[in-house]
């Protein structure tokens, strides 16, 4: 049982040490929401474009000659869907820092 309260403490000191890693600054806060939603200039946070062009070379894919039994189709088509997952993940992790960070103002005020 101690390992169990052992291990809830080191979450519990991850996520703290995370929280106190955000920006409290309201302007801080936005230039690193920017920062996270347009990632080098891109109009979008990174794996969306990815995504999105996977996305639709699968569609083109299926509703293609079809990716039935075993080739080089069924194959491909596999390994875009594992992409644009991948990518959406990593769309979905910089959304939720993204909302963590804009979040975290009001959260350092009501700490005060």
């Amino acid at each position: 049982m101690d390992e169990h309260f052992a291990a809830v403490k080191a979450l519990r000191d991850r996520q703290a040490a995370y929280l106190d890693s955000l920006p409290t600054d309201p302007k801080e806060a936005i230039k690193a929401a920017r920062a996270i939603m347009t990632p080098d200039f891109e109009p979008y946070p990174e794996g969306v474009k990815e995504a999105l062009y996977l996305s639709v070379a699968l569609e083109s894919l299926v509703n293609g000659e079809g990716i039935e039994g075993r080739g080089l189709d069924r194959d491909a088509a596999r390994f875009i869907a594992n992409r644009v997952s991948t990518a959406m993940f990593n769309v979905m992790k910089d959304l939720d820092r993204l909302s963590d960070v804009l979040e975290n103002p009001s959260r350092f005020e009501r700490l005060e």
